[in-house]
């Protein structure tokens, strides 16, 4: 009887079964960690469930990059168990930032409309600022996941991690703006893709960040 060869050397077939798995796994995971998010967030009316269900996404993303083995639990328990923990305080921090950015947003519209060298100067230094304040958002939401602190020691780590890491933060805003322009060109993808990828991202090098810190701390 004659036996068939397989079109493909098994060693070869493991590899791609080996590599295609956690690839798709991960795109299960994040696909569903979006749609939760989007759930707990009108679950909040919007208003008061956006912001810790952005926290949630982010505490559990870092959970399961540093603790691998609770990846198979639960996903729908854990990111309500990180939304009702976190509920007070990310719209505390979330909504005071709010007030803050839209307080640069108005100071620059006013600089704009002043054409003389005050406004000139006041719209240098606010659009300064306002890209310090950017830079310090991109990190924010996964140092209040990884840190136990108060809003202002959380906002002034935020922005050390995005000066330890300039490039990185350049790269980040890159993301966010490509996600954007996908989402314009694709609505769907706001279901399965809106923050979830930028959170893996964010948590994968912030979390190399924190680890290279620490190794030069115990040298």
């Amino acid at each position: 009887m004659q036996s068939q060869t397989h079109p493909f050397p098994r060693s070869g077939v493991k590899a791609a079964t080996s590599l295609a798995n956690p690839g798709i796994e991960w795109i299960w995971r994040l696909a569903l960690l979006n749609l939760l998010w989007i759930g707990l967030t009108l679950a909040g009316g919007v208003i008061l469930g956006l912001f810790p269900a952005t926290n949630a996404v982010y505490v559990v993303m870092r959970r399961w990059l540093v603790h691998p083995e609770t990846r198979d639990q639960s996903s729908i328990r854990a990111m309500t168990a990180a939304w009702r923990d976190g509920f007070w305080r990310a719209n505390a921090l979330g909504w005071a930032l709010t007030v803050v950015g839209a307080l640069l947003a108005y100071g620059l519209w006013l600089s704009i409309g002043n054409p003389g060298v005050v406004g000139s100067v006041a719209f240098y230094v606010l659009v300064i600022v306002a890209a310090m304040f950017c830079a310090t958002l991109i990190h924010l939401p996964f140092v209040a996941a990884h840190l136990e602190a108060g809003g202002i020691r959380l906002v002034r780590a935020a922005w050390m991690l995005a000066l330890a890491q300039p490039f990185a933060t350049l790269g980040l805003a890159a993301v966010f703006i490509g996600l954007s322009y996908l989402q314009a060109a694709a609505p769907a993808l706001l279901l399965f893709a809106s923050l979830s990828p930028l959170a893996l991202v964010t948590t994968i090098l912030d979390l190399r960040t924190f680890e290279a810190a620490i190794r030069r701390s115990k040298q």
